[in-house]
């Protein structure tokens, strides 16, 4: 289908290569040569095809003109790239920093960063504008920021997150949305644009981190985990980390390459990676193929003879062929069973999708909650700065008449200055973590992101019963349902290798020289064309065991499963349990949290009372005061993982 496209991918490369011209024929090269050494031209692609949702014809010059600068954008975001990493090749081919040094690649990258502000300044559309103010931010915001993230271990899954959406996803988006606009498309199918273009960014980029690990130099055209050797902690790492921590004890700016190729087999030969890659592609093999042997086949034949004589002397010639038609009619249960087996593959493939959608409505829970949290940190710390605030105007008054001490009114400076560098930092947090919520739910901006306040009921264990719920589990568990619609595939596996025991019969029709014809232009001749319509059979009654050695293996497959079920719901109901145990202990801990807080509000009133009469330093009143703070921010926090729990016991139920 993409064929279609080829004349138009040149169109741009040859847009490009006009409006990239400058007197300087050196850089002239240099732009032609990397431009033309390849790439799978995605977001190019991309644009063309979206652009397709408006008007293409009528605005064809303009597109192809958006699909240039959209190129010209990742082209030189990948040689400023390359000059951070210091990479020495892409895609096969020698970088520009490596022939001919950082300073020139950088005046590269910045040429043609130049050229798209001069191009794109030529579009009247605000949209347009918009769109790629924003892109450019997010991809400058991302280099910034990219080395404060290498070899940090402390790097979550979010962290991950928030950086493919800087390195890929936001230009993909923007390809795809700016296709539309340029076309004159409606405004829902610019957005859906957007998204579609966002979301396949990120999945690309995730995609490409695993393929650093597991697809070789000869697919990537770099060598076998680059990223780790630099620095930079992708997914597979993050997943590696998680199921052993210790391969990272060294892991720093001062290891040595040797470390880090222990951690990249590790990662490219981890098992849970390569499980899912693999389960992906053979679900997509056997829907196909279970789709494709119910239907009639054709197929064509020929034949050319010679006949000969004792002496080897040539007696007669033999021409044929035809066309033949077949339809399966019986085959041992066969058709039967992979159209239910393709039925089971979807209902699995539906199981897999809701977990994924129940994990991600999860970690939205707990984006939300870190964002909620931050923001109830906030209105504790200004809850304090008031408090502060209005003990320097105490302690302003009191220097004045000379009844305090000039070290006590710096200290109460000093407190009220840290208090508000607290609350400018904790500002950004709750940026951060807005981010990092737009990031899940697939908000461009996420400023506008609304926080509901939201109350913690702390009473949720006396509401449920544990047993009533653990027995529920085996009806309303996604991944116990999971495991059973396994195991039920399993056994369907079996009677479909017992059924190779069975014959096959199939209705047939030719069509052609059914009749041998002495000479080959006879052939072609339609006097000399029949059809014929009949049945076909076959039995394979002896194959040295393989159809016996099938049904074996897929037997013990079968057994696999079945364990595995029992697997699961005993790792299921353990988590359950723990969950329904966490939040117990929580409920009492919530209640002696909140104690805390009034206790500590009146120990901070008597605190303020004795610095009154001078029973106590300022020392004494601050510290009394930072003690109540953190009270607060205890209980909020015990009160927000709490209602997390209650989320994550909801979800093992449906």
């Amino acid at each position: 289908m993409l064929k279609q496209y080829d004349e138009l991918v040149q169109e741009v490369l040859e847009d490009i290569f006009v409006i990239t011209r400058s007197e300087d024929e050196k850089l002239n090269q240099v732009i032609k040569k990397y431009f033309s050494a390849g790439g799978k031209r995605v977001r190019v692609l991309l644009l063309l095809i979206c652009s397709k949702l408006g008007d293409f014809n009528n605005n064809k010059k303009n597109i192809i003109r958006m699909a240039s600068i959209v190129e010209i954008i990742h082209t030189a975001s990948l040689i400023h790239d390359d000059i951070i990493d210091k990479a020495e090749t892409r895609r096969g081919n020698i970088t520009l920093n490596k022939e001919f040094g950082d300073e020139f690649a950088l005046l590269v990258g910045d040429y043609l960063f130049s050229i798209v502000l001069r191009e794109v300044s030529e579009f009247e559309n605000e949209l347009i504008h918009s769109y790629l103010a924003t892109t450019l931010k997010e991809l400058c915001i991302g280099e910034l920021i990219q080395e404060d993230g290498l070899y940090n271990l402390n790097t979550r899954r979010l962290d991950y997150l928030r950086k493919i959406k800087r390195k890929t996803a936001i230009l993909i988006a923007f390809a795809t949305v700016s296709g539309s606009i340029i076309s004159g498309a409606k405004k829902e199918d610019v957005d859906s644009s957007y998204r579609f273009g966002y979301y396949l960014g990120m999945s690309y980029q995730i995609i490409d981190d695993y393929l650093d690990f597991a697809g070789g130099t000869a697919s990537l055209g770099k060598e076998t985990g680059q990223d780790l050797v630099n620095g930079n902690i992708t997914l597979p790492a993050l997943i590696a980390k998680e199921k052993n921590e210790n391969l990272f004890l060294d892991f720093n700016r001062s290891i040595n390459l040797e470390k880090k190729n222990v951690i990249i087999d590790y990662i490219k030969n981890n098992k849970d990676i390569k499980i899912g890659m693999l389960k992906a592609e053979q679900g997509k093999i056997n829907v196909d193929k279970a789709w494709a042997s119910k239907f009639f086949t054709v197929g064509y034949s020929g034949k050319a003879q010679e006949f000969l004589d004792k002496d080897f002397s040539k007696k007669g010639e033999a021409f044929q062929h035809y066309l033949t038609l077949s339809q399966p009619i019986y085959t041992g249960g066969k058709l039967k069973l992979n159209h239910e087996i393709s039925k089971e593959s979807l209902t699995l493939a539906q199981l897999n999708l809701d977990k994924v959608r129940k994990d991600t409505i999860l970690s939205t829970v707990q984006a939300y909650i870190d964002v909620y949290n931050a923001m109830s940190t906030l209105g504790v710390l200004q809850k304090s700065k008031e408090t502060l605030n209005e003990n320097l105007k105490t302690q302003k008054e009191l220097y004045d008449l000379r009844m305090t001490t000039k070290p006590e009114l710096t200290e109460a400076e000093r407190s009220l200055s840290s208090i508000e560098a607290q609350i400018v930092e904790q500002e950004g947090n709750i940026e951060v973590s807005k981010e990092s919520l737009g990031i899940l739910i697939g908000m461009k901006d996420s400023s506008q992101i609304e926080i509901v306040p939201f109350g913690v009921e702390d009473n949720f264990t006396k509401t449920v019963k544990l047993e009533d719920d653990l027995s529920k589990l085996k009806t309303e568990n996604t991944e116990y349902k999971i495991s059973m619609k396994q195991n039920d595939l399993s056994k369907k596996n079996v009677k479909l290798e017992e059924a190779s025991y069975k014959p096959t019969v199939s209705g047939v029709i030719n069509y052609g020289t059914l009749q041998s014809q002495d000479r080959f232009g006879n052939i072609l001749k339609p006097r000399n064309f029949t059809t014929s319509a009949g049945v076909n059979w076959s039995w394979d009654i002896f194959d040295w065991g393989t159809r016996k050695n099938n049904v074996k293996y897929a037997k013990k497959t079968q057994e696999i499963t079945e364990l595995q079920v029992d697997q699961t719901l005993e790792v299921v109901q353990t988590n359950m349990k723990k969950t329904y145990y966490q939040l117990r202990a929580l409920e009492k801990s919530i209640a002696a949290l909140q104690l805390a807080v009034q206790k500590a509000e009146e120990s901070y009133e008597m605190e303020r009372e004795r610095y009154s009469y001078r029973l106590i330093t300022m020392e004494n009143l601050l510290q009394s005061e930072t003690n109540l703070r953190q009270a607060r921010v205890n209980y909020a926090q015990a009160k927000l993982n709490y209602y997390f729990l209650v989320s994550k016991y909801g979800a093992y139920l449906d």
